[in-house]
């Protein structure tokens, strides 16, 4: 069963947010757009459930997701090079 995108549905073959997304979130991370430094247990991140030691973005108003996340889906499209 392929997963689908968390914000759009779109069929994927790795990770749980589509290249637009990830993309998006990441800009959004870098530039601190709806950035959360200090979030409480009501900012929990909608992909790992985790609020502690992260920093959060909120997309919209109903979700949320943590740095660690954004950075590992924004990895699956534009991996790094092998050293």
């Amino acid at each position: 069963m392929r997963m689908k995108c968390f914000l759009c549905s779109t069929k994927l073959d790795l990770g749980y947010l589509c290249k637009a997304h990830a993309e998006e979130l990441k800009r959004m991370l870098d530039l601190k757009i709806n950035l959360i430094e200090k979030p409480e247990w009501k900012h929990h991140c909608d992909l790992c459930g985790e609020y502690k030691h992260r920093k959060m973005v909120e997309y919209g108003s109903y979700a949320y997701f943590c740095d660690k996340d954004i950075l590992e889906e924004w990895g699956i499209y534009h991996p790094t090079p092998s050293q």
